[in-house]
């Protein structure tokens, strides 16, 4: 394993000239880590593995020197090997890196707001303005694919006056309420203004107030601040593409644009609550988790949603010995980054209306006028009582022969067809100890 790795590295760093050798040897795309995995699961060698994707490469390699078709971009004044670059990457045959993803997998940090690798390109944040040799005005990353030859610069004074202007032109009508928003500690915003950011604003005014917008109810699960929003249009991209929900958009224009419905209704897709991740900023948190927590006071653990047959991975974050949310967490294998309503908020089951004792329905009319539950709690014990008397008035004298000939007609109606066989031995296991048991 030791011989290979260092083959690796002496072969990018001698045949294939490249400032990224030791990337390439602890990373690997999501194909080949699904091929490792996949080989661990069956206990195959894992050298063997290895020295498979070394052979992979190294004919990648020569394939290239024999071609001469290397192809070289040049950022920051380093110059990497797209080919390699794009192999790791797994990228399918003809589709091209925009620039910003070719940083992001070189570990070249670019700030953004409007991205992400699952939603289609919009560019209208102009938070990953890049400057192009050749170009008289700054590109937007996102939107830009590489080339042959391409010189980036994403660290020039350029660039880094760029950054502190966009910022400042967002903070002009964002509003000061850091210490109640829920999105605190998590927040884009904060933390690429305190990296990317101008110690001090320019464009205010005594006179001039910030802009507000009334906040709007539309879902019983995410709670829309609008005042705080930037425009990214991410839950926009995310519904049409995903959620197959075209209600929300962008309404006005200029400096009256905001983000609203065409029309006055509620967003009903089982995925909608998966904006609160994707804003980057507080205009959308959850209800549920609104002024009770924070982010930074509790721990999170890994595991897979069992509601429904994705088995989506998931984080179960936990605070005082009490499951407070549940967050997708993204994995390479299953290329999945989201999660229903019924898998985030399955939690609130083991706490809010638990069944911890049988229910009767003590139906009344006096009980329905006054608007009380006619559901009363009573013990295992009374319950079958109730039941045995159920029969008996269903049944009258006819029942004794049901007890006596062990048949199954009386449990059947009883749990129904749908019941699953643990409940059914359970059950049964508990009417064997007991000796007035009628079940069977």
């Amino acid at each position: 394993m030791r011989s290979s790795s260092s083959n690796l590295q002496s072969l990018v760093k001698f045949l294939v000239p490249l400032k990224m050798s030791t990337f390439l040897v602890r990373q690997a795309n999501p194909i080949l880590k699904s091929k490792i995995a996949t080989a661990v699961k069956k206990n195959y060698n894992f050298k063997q593995v290895f020295d498979k994707i070394y052979a992979e490469f190294l004919n990648l390699c020569k394939t290239l020197i024999i071609k001469k078709d290397i192809k070289y971009v040049y950022i920051n004044y380093e110059r990497y090997n797209y080919n390699l670059v794009e192999y790791m990457c797994s990228l399918k045959k003809g589709e091209k890196f925009s620039v910003l993803d070719f940083c992001t997998v070189l570990g070249i940090s670019i700030p953004h707001f409007c991205y992400h690798p699952d939603l289609s390109i919009a560019g209208n944040c102009r938070m990953c303005l890049v400057q192009l040799d050749g170009s008289l005005k700054p590109i937007a990353s996102c939107a830009i694919t590489m080339s042959n030859k391409m010189i980036i610069n994403t660290q020039s004074i350029f660039v880094k006056k760029l950054q502190e202007g966009v910022l400042e032109f967002l903070l002009i009508n964002h509003p000061l309420d850091c210490p109640i928003c829920d999105q605190g500690g998590e927040c884009d915003l904060q933390d690429l203004t305190m990296t990317y950011g101008n110690d001090r604003g320019r464009l205010f005014h005594l006179k001039d107030l910030k802009r507000s917008i009334n906040d709007t109810n539309c879902n019983e699960f995410v709670k829309f601040t609008l005042t705080r929003c930037i425009h990214c249009t991410r839950c926009i991209r995310f519904l049409n593409e995903y959620g197959g929900n075209f209600n929300m958009g962008m309404l006005g224009r200029g400096k009256q644009s905001e983000i609203g419905l065409y029309i006055d209704n509620f967003l009903t897709t089982e995925l909608a609550s998966n904006i609160v991740e994707l804003c980057p900023v507080g205009a959308l948190t959850s209800k549920i988790y609104s002024f009770k927590y924070r982010s930074w006071d509790s721990h999170y653990y890994e595991s897979i949603d069992v509601t429904d047959a994705l088995c989506s991975p998931i984080r179960i974050f936990i605070q005082s010995n009490k499951i407070v949310r549940i967050l997708p967490q993204y994995d390479d294998l299953l290329n999945w980054n989201f999660l229903t309503e019924k898998s985030r908020f399955i939690y609130d089951s083991l706490s809010i209306q638990r069944l911890n004792s049988p229910m009767v329905n003590n139906f009344s009319l006096e009980k329905l006028a006054a608007g009380k539950n006619s559901f009363v709690a009573v013990s295992w014990k009374h319950l079958k009582h109730v039941i045995l008397n159920f029969y008996l008035t269903l049944f009258g004298n006819n029942i004794s022969h049901l007890w006596k000939s062990k048949s199954t007609v009386v449990f059947k109606p009883l749990i129904g067809d749908l019941i699953d066989i643990e409940l059914i031995n359970f059950i049964k296991i508990l009417n064997i100890n007991n000796e007035n048991s009628f079940f069977f």
